[in-house]
């Protein structure tokens, strides 16, 4: 089978994914060819380490310069595994990956993970937690479990995680079209420092009507016991009446930070949040990508949907890249009505 020609370092991991649906191999040339240190970067590398203990029969070429590389893929395996990330992205990149491959597995798998909790370029452990994994039970009927814990004592490495996943036999189809009211508010701080978050700090931000509108709110503080890695992440989560679970995170990670530097920070969280709300979306900007492979992944009777306000750029690059692989599996409609963009799969396509 031919190669698809692909160019540049965007979307790898889901070039990677759409591989495997497809079960067509891709050659990627010109990776980073105009940057200083042209070529894969380590955390890619490490990424493959983790694709070729998942993979039966897969094949990874690379060139000496990192600046080329071809993929062939194999099959997913089921089984247990055990992968040390490299430390330069947080946990969350290689299991939002993991969760992407699940239902190409023929049986459970266990995974267990060692790396960073959070960065500032991925999404937080707690958004991944929270928000993704309670939205595949919903999608896939079973009981995905996360294991959390910290390792005190490694100046790179603070948490370990392992996910338990059973055999998925069916990805259901669902629609995620209507926002609704809020009906449950929570914010997240997880730390290394003995600082937590209070009431008094949302109402230098959130009007007291908000906060005293009678939804569940909550504050949940979290210590991570690891001083050799100074962080702080704030998770905001909000439960919406039609099934949806909203959020928004931002992880600061210097050792030195001002007190309004904080002030900031906490600001930034909530105004972003508000935003997305009040624009009415029913998908965070950095999950459209994730509910798009997943709607690939339906396999069940009955149509599918989701109603977003805007694509963000990773959509845009996604959706052509899909269309490499798999041709024109989607149906986008703009509605004027009520300004947002819907998205179904496309049933005749199969």
């Amino acid at each position: 089978m031919a190669n698809i020609i692909l160019s540049g370092n965007i979307c790898l991991r889901e070039r990677i994914y759409l591989s495997f649906v497809s079960k067509k191999p891709f050659y990627i040339k010109n990776i980073r060819n105009n940057f200083k240190k042209p070529g894969l970067k380590s955390f890619e590398i490490n990424l493959f380490s983790l694709i070729d203990k998942l993979s039966s029969n897969c094949s990874i070429e690379i060139n000496e310069t990192g600046t080329h590389l071809k993929f062939t893929p194999g099959y997913i395996q089921d089984g247990n595994l055990i992968h040390n990330t490299d430390g330069t992205r947080a946990l969350s990149y290689y299991l939002e990956f993991i969760t992407y491959l699940i239902p190409l597995v023929g049986g459970k798998i266990n995974i267990k993970i060692v790396g960073l909790r959070s960065l500032k370029a991925d999404v937080s452990l707690e958004t991944f937690a929270y928000v993704n994994l309670a939205l595949l039970r919903k999608l896939w009927g079973c009981n995905l479990k996360l294991r959390v814990t910290t390792n005190i004592l490694s100046k790179r490495k603070n948490t370990e995680v392992i996910l338990f996943c059973p055999k998925i036999d069916l990805c259901k189809s669902f629609q995620i079209n209507k926002r609704g009211l809020i009906i449950a508010f929570q914010v997240i701080l997880t730390t290394s420092s003995d600082i937590m978050f209070n009431n008094e700090n949302l109402n230098a931000f959130l009007p007291k009507k908000l906060i005293n509108c009678g939804f569940d709110f909550k504050i949940h503080n979290f210590r991570i016991f690891n001083r050799e890695i100074k962080f702080r992440t704030i998770t905001i989560l909000a439960e919406t009446s039609t099934g949806c679970i909203l959020s928004s995170d931002l992880t600061l990670t210097r050792k030195t930070i001002k007190v309004k530097e904080f002030v900031e920070f906490y600001r930034k969280i909530f105004l972003d949040f508000l935003k997305n709300f009040i624009s009415g979306n029913c998908i965070d900007g950095y999950n459209q990508v994730f509910f798009l492979i997943n709607l690939i992944n339906v396999n069940s009777n009955g149509y599918s949907e989701i109603k977003i306000k805007k694509f963000t750029l990773s959509s845009i690059y996604f959706l052509r890249e899909s269309n490499f692989f798999l041709g024109f599996l989607f149906k986008i409609k703009f509605l004027k009505n009520s300004r947002k963009i819907l998205i179904q799969k496309n049933l005749s396509f199969f």
